[in-house]
């Protein structure tokens, strides 16, 4: 290459020659080259090439695995806004172990933000995927086709297109190695090892014998290059793959570390309103735990006066059984001593066979029973029992809804020996004391809250005392409670 320059310190022009140089180091070079001296990375079975002098087809693209986490993310949001949860699993099935793409088909993201932006997208939906994906990210076909729900040959097409308009770059294609090496080369050693040998110069050992020997490892050597500089660099490849392992070590260390950075920024910002956050708790709380008792107590008074009723309804009901029962047994007994009475319900009964209704004998007896009986003579068997009866189940009802008098003894008895102090008891007082709460509050459908609070329990080893001296707090108000609750029953029988 020739160029004309200017000397500016003479001010004379002078003729520069630059040349193309490989500044690799011949087989253990790092990087392959290609016609245009351009170095690139060195990757197995990859080869680089001009896209437009090698106009390659989809299968001649390098094909490799890619990780889409990021995107998976992404378009889980998009399609379940826009309802399109089935091809959100379709694709999520096509990558569950990588995207297998073409590695130079694709957009990237400045280039799709303008198509977004040509196509009428609004600033907050480009704004959405500027966020979510880094400036270098790479839009491959398949993504960009389930993304904006297109045909996927469109998008590669398109893709292909856009990758064209920057020929500079080259692409990734599949390397394949020539076949029928041996035979070629040796047609080429024979042709020109005769043809050498039949020229002038036949003699010459230059050029019988070291032009053809110096092709053929010269062409052997172009096409094992890179099985030989594999072979060579085994080491250093090894090196740099248990570097990359590192750095994936390291960043995955580095992340964990970040997350708990955060979990602790976190809780600093919670520290900061923590004691109004709990504040509000407390009142929500208070608020919620009122509510529910007040329902605890409506629930169970409910339930006691439906008890009552049934009760005093199950007793009035008695009485009526009670009359039917004495009734009965005196019609019994009349039948067994006068057989004329006897005769007489039989011969009713015959009759009222024969549809022949009238005067009844145990009809009638029933209703002058009756009438005497709502006489309410003492001197009838019947009403005497009934009364008794009726008395003894009233008895009965009454003694399950009022404070017997060797309990309000037992009662008095308390309040004189404590002096409304729960701790001048002794414990079998205390616990006298305590069953008779329950047991007249029960009675009377009075809801007793027998609720306490739990202790608190903590694995950390620096925390213990803390812990400890939370559990006696809690342990001295649930017992305050408890005392509280008891001096309260207790007033109420202080001036009976």
């Amino acid at each position: 290459m020739l160029r004309i320059g200017k000397n500016k310190a003479k001010g004379s022009l002078f003729i520069k020659k630059c040349y193309y140089t490989n500044n690799s180091k011949g087989w253990l070079r790092e990087y392959v080259y290609t016609k245009y001296r351009i170095s690139l990375p060195n990757i197995e079975n990859v080869k680089y090439d001009d896209i437009y002098l090698s106009c390659p087809s989809r299968d001649d693209f390098y094909v490799f695995t890619k990780k889409v986490p990021i995107f998976l993310r992404y378009l889980k949001l998009i399609t379940s806004l826009e309802n399109r949860t089935n091809d959100f699993i379709d694709f999520t099935k096509k990558c569950e172990n990588g995207l297998n793409v073409e590695k130079d088909v694709y957009l990237t993201k400045e280039e799709l933000l303008d198509i977004m932006f040509i196509n009428g997208y609004s600033t907050k939906e480009m704004n959405a995927l500027d966020l979510s994906f880094c400036s270098t990210y790479q839009f491959h076909y398949p993504e960009i086709s389930v993304l904006f729900n297109l045909d996927e040959e469109d998008v590669y097409k398109y893709c292909l297109k856009k990758r064209s308009e920057n020929p500079q770059t080259l692409v990734h294609l599949k390397y394949e190695k020539e076949k029928n090496m041996l035979s070629s080369y040796g047609f080429i050693f024979v042709f020109l090892y005769f043809g050498l040998n039949n020229l002038v110069l036949c003699n010459a050992w230059f050029l019988s014998k070291t032009i053809p020997f110096f092709s053929v490892f010269y062409m052997l050597g172009s096409y094992f290059y890179k099985d030989i500089q594999k072979y060579i660099n085994k080491d250093i490849n090894l090196m740099i793959d248990e570097n990359n392992k590192n750095k994936l070590l390291a960043e995955d260390i580095i992340y964990k570390q970040l997350k708990l950075f955060s979990k602790d920024t976190e809780c600093t910002e919670q520290l900061i309103s923590f004691k109004q956050y709990c504040n509000v708790l407390i009142k929500k709380y208070t608020h919620s735990y009122i509510n529910f008792q007040k329902n605890k107590i409506v629930e169970t008074l409910e339930k006691k006066l439906k008890e009552i009723y049934n009760d005093e309804q199950n007793y009035k009901n008695s009485l009526q059984n009670i009359l039917i029962e004495e009734i009965i047994k005196k019609i019994y007994e009349k039948i067994k001593t006068d057989k004329t009475f006897a005769d007489s319900i039989l011969n009713d009964g015959i009759n009222n066979i024969q549809n022949i209704n009238q005067n009844d004998t145990l009809i009638n007896y029933v209703k002058s029973e009756l009438q005497n009986i709502q006489k309410m003579d003492q001197k009838n068997s019947i009403v005497t029992k009934v009364l008794e009866q009726y008395e003894l189940k009233k008895q009965q009802y009454l003694a399950k809804y009022i404070i017997h008098t060797h309990e309000l003894n037992q009662i008095k008895n308390i309040i004189n020996k404590s002096k409304l102090n729960i701790n001048n008891l002794n414990h079998i007082e205390y616990n006298e004391l305590l069953q008779l709460f329950n047991t007249i509050n029960n009675r009377f459908g009075f809801y007793v809250n027998d609720d306490s609070i739990s202790n608190i329990t903590s694995s950390d080893s620096e925390s213990k005392s803390f812990t400890q001296q939370i559990n006696k707090f809690i342990i001295d108000t649930n017992k305050s409670f408890q005392h509280k609750k008891l001096v309260a029953f207790l007033r109420e029988f202080q001036h009976i």
